[in-house]
């Protein structure tokens, strides 16, 4: 219930801001334009406005949204099959298991927030076996104006409380050794899942830089 109430709240923080700033982008048009106008301009102003708050706020609302309920059912499936789930709390950057070790990782709005990416996503390409799977649900940068300049004028900002909002983190996932199989979007291209394997014969990571933008 209390987990509930953080979601309805975060609902009402997104909406409360979407409504001031469309109502302050609409009073800054000249009194000689057309309501018409001025109404659309104010929407789109506060629809930009409540993506990025959504976007900020996700890391603290949504993967809690999403990873509870994958969560219990891997729990129920690994006891109905007679198999056991053990929990265990690490750094992505410094795994302590041995190589090899898993066919399968799932990411869920994760790699927003760990201070070296590529480091993490190495250490999970050393954990997975030659041919395991990655599966990821993330949130990154944006290719299309005016989502980039936002994502990149609000991340120092963010940076402080939480996430990255304009993380490279398809290119990071090549850069880290693993074939990019599938890359969807849900929203814009902001939100979206990555689906990537580590190859038969490990290749070696790139150590190429990264751009600002993700696809």
């Amino acid at each position: 219930m209390e987990r509930r109430l953080y979601f309805v709240l975060g609902d009402l923080l997104v909406n409360a801001i979407a409504g001031v700033a469309a109502a302050f982008s609409a009073g800054l048009v000249p009194p000689s334009w057309h309501p018409l106008v001025a109404m659309p301009l104010g929407m789109c102003v506060g629809a930009a406005s409540a993506s990025v708050v959504a976007l900020l706020f996700m890391p603290f609302f949504g993967a809690f949204e999403v990873m509870l309920p994958a969560m219990l059912t891997g729990m129920v499936a690994g006891k109905a099959s007679g198999g056991s789930l053990e929990l265990r709390q690490m750094d992505v950057e410094s795994l302590e298991m041995p190589d090899g070790s898993f066919d399968q990782a799932f990411t869920s709005c994760t790699f927003c927030s760990v201070t070296r990416p590529v480091e993490g996503l190495r250490e999970i390409f050393r954990v997975l076996k030659p041919g395991g799977d990655l599966y990821m649900f993330e949130h990154t940068g944006s290719r299309y104006f005016p989502f980039n300049l936002m994502l990149d004028a609000m991340t120092p900002l963010s940076r402080r409380v939480g996430p990255d909002l304009n993380r490279p983190t398809v290119e990071n996932v090549t850069r880290s050794g693993f074939e990019l199989r599938d890359v969807r979007n849900y929203f814009l291209d902001v939100v979206k899942t990555i689906y990537a394997t580590r190859p038969a014969a490990a290749a070696q990571p790139s150590t190429g830089k990264a751009s600002s933008f993700s696809r």
